[in-house]
């Protein structure tokens, strides 16, 4: 006989996504119940911690500013787990830099930048030439090629597994129950309740968020006639030995860490669920690598792993209700760690009360309707 359990609000998932969701609906005082039935391949595994907002939006202002808006309130949010949380969370907001090989990245880059702000005027990101990366980060050789780079000063990092820790330590703390390795075996609402059945528990909610992952794919098939638009991505990356601290802004590629490793990883390899990492793209990133940063070639690979990342159709975050079952919601985002922050902010009142804290025409962009037109 499975254990049955009641509860106002479910969210299934535990990840970066359903913990920022559930610590901000603990923060206004609602005890939602959490569950997770994740075998540890999840897309976490796969960042490297970027709060990145450049290239972000570059068809879609509205994406654009909601990162933007997300990586203002990074510092807030860190500070919030923390103090609940009790736990420290390494995390720096110095910016980040988009190396650049050669004039045509270079012309590229800043026809992209310029592109975002004739649509969005305020957009901070801006192209640095040779000279002034290397006054910025002067303990770097860069190499021949590196013409510049592009910068935006909100971007930054953070230890996403640090961060999730204290996240799932600080919903324990304020009393919301997290229920592992609960594996769903099917979602059904009708007018009154959501039914959620996973494989130990029955579990009866008045609304339920799905924050699954790639695991949504499977939870809302029996929500939809089509299928849902959200696809796998794999990303490899591999871990140098730890130098001295050289690099106080973060590269994008090349990241130095709190501890001083360093993380490379550029690739996307596109609907791969092997567990394995993809040593001929971690190849093609090292190539990449060594022409912007030389030095690193004396540091040997400690380890490479991989990961599966999450890539909604058309690559907007997708926040879903569905027509014939209101009870349920669903998130899907491939920036889970750029999104955390204005996700513990604003979707607990889209949750609660339907209401999405963004521009109007973003909640059109961000509809399940947008992804499947």
């Amino acid at each position: 006989m499975k254990r049955r359990v009641s509860c106002d609000l479910l969210i299934v998932g535990a990840g970066l996504i359903g913990c920022s969701v559930a610590f901000g609906l603990a923060q206004r005082g609602f005890r939602p119940v959490v569950i997770d039935g994740s075998v540890g391949f999840d897309a976490s595994r796969a960042s490297i911690g970027l709060i990145w907002t450049q290239g972000k939006g570059g068809n879609a202002p509205e994406y654009a500013d909601w990162t933007l808006r997300s990586a203002a309130m990074y510092p807030d949010f860190i500070r919030n787990v923390e103090t609940v949380s009790g736990q420290h969370i390494p995390f720096s907001q110095t910016g980040g830099l988009a190396p650049l090989l050669g004039d045509r990245e270079a012309a590229q880059r800043i026809a992209f930048i310029q592109g975002i702000r004739n649509q969005l005027p305020f957009y901070p990101s801006e192209f640095l030439d040779r000279t002034e990366l290397e006054r910025l980060l002067p303990k770097i050789h860069f190499g021949r090629e590196v013409s510049g780079a592009s910068f935006s000063p909100g971007d930054g990092l953070v230890s996403v597994l640090d961060l999730l820790h204290a996240l799932q330590t600080a919903l324990l703390k304020s009393d919301i129950p997290i229920f592992r390795h609960e594996s769903v075996l099917s979602v059904h609402a009708d007018g009154a309740a959501c039914l959620i059945e996973t494989d130990q528990t029955v579990f009866e909610a008045d609304r339920a968020v799905l924050a699954a992952g790639l695991g949504n794919i499977r939870l809302c098939r029996d929500l939809l006639p089509q299928p849902w638009p959200v696809f796998p991505e794999k990303g490899s990356l591999m871990l140098l030995e730890r130098m001295p601290p050289v690099s106080p802004i973060p590269l994008l590629g090349a990241t130095q860490t709190a501890s001083g490793t360093i993380l490379i990883g550029l690739n996307h390899e596109k609907i791969s669920l092997s567990p394995e990492s993809n040593i001929a793209a971690l190849a093609a990133d090292a190539r990449r690598v060594l022409r912007i940063w030389p030095d690193l070639g004396r540091y040997p690979v400690l380890r490479s792993w991989s990961g599966l990342r999450i890539i909604p159709a058309g690559g907007l975050p997708l926040y879903a209700s569905f027509p014939h079952h209101p009870r349920i919601l669903a998130i899907n985002t491939h920036s889970a760690v750029t999104l955390a922050a204005i996700h513990a902010h604003c979707l607990p009142d889209w949750i609660l009360r339907g209401n999405l804290d963004a521009p109007e025409s973003a909640k059109t962009l961000f509809s399940l309707q947008a992804h499947l037109a």
